[in-house]
């Protein structure tokens, strides 16, 4: 079966520095995978090259078996690759149901303003539809840059599902959210669809260990292990790299 997302020996240099080394990561259909590692582990430049906003020196992605290395990122998008943004330094004043709006709207290529009423209206309904599936429609009304940090975070994951993704990245969706708000996100993770494949970036181990099937434990810009939550967390290399000796 054709992987969603496929990384074949991807690497890139700063100069002297080797920020990710020969990475090779399948996703298919569905995963519900984690990428972990200690700060400069090289996650996010790996993610970075994923979604091109970097270009690697060598090896190739694919997206449902196409190779897409050197496509741009809005050609990503539009293939089905989809990754989360800070909503409130995009769109502070915009309440959520007009921001999921507007994206639907771009997704197909239009402006809010040059919709016809009838089409405004099942940008509306599909508006709706997102954020009742993810249980958001209580805060659609308020403007982004009022709600709490974890709402917040629930708000860049609707925007990004406005996309229609098949893949979709996600850097530390639980970064800074209070222990409160943490429970609603892990909530708002379970609902999105099956067949929906997810990679994410994350540091709270009990988001991972809950959430992800598949866990990638990256140290110095390559990969130290990968295997089940449980597997990873009981290996020696990564409790020396990544967890320390808490659990000796």
């Amino acid at each position: 079966m054709t992987a969603a997302l496929a990384s074949e020996g991807l690497s890139v240099s700063f100069g002297s520095l080797h920020a990710v080394s020969g990475v090779d990561l399948v996703l298919p259909a569905g995963a519900r995978h984690a990428l972990i590692g200690p700060n400069g582990a090289g996650k996010t430049t790996f993610v970075s090259l994923l979604t091109g906003a970097l270009a690697p020196d060598r090896g190739r992605v694919r997206l449902h078996g196409e190779d897409i290395t050197r496509a741009s990122v809005p050609a990503r998008v539009k293939r089905g690759l989809g990754r989360t943004f800070q909503v409130t330094s995009l769109f502070p004043e915009m309440t959520a149901f007009e921001a999921v709006a507007l994206a639907l709207a771009e997704r197909d290529g239009l402006t809010w303003r040059c919709l016809r009423p009838l089409a405004r209206r099942g940008r509306r309904d599909e508006a709706a539809e997102i954020l009742g599936r993810l249980g958001a429609l209580p805060q659609a009304g308020r403007p982004l840059g009022t709600l709490a940090y974890g709402q917040q975070r629930v708000m860049e994951i609707a925007l990004a599902l406005a996309g229609r993704p098949r893949v979709l990245l996600l850097d530390e969706p639980a970064a800074g959210v209070p222990a409160g708000e943490s429970t609603r996100l892990f909530e708002v993770l379970e609902t999105l669809p099956a067949d929906l494949a997810l990679l994410f970036i994350e540091h709270d181990m009990h988001l991972v260990r809950r959430f992800a099937r598949t866990v990638t434990v990256m140290a110095g810009g390559a990969v130290l292990a990968e295997g089940s939550p449980a597997e990873v967390a009981a290996d020696p290399a990564v409790r020396e790299a990544y967890l320390g000796r808490r659990r000796a």
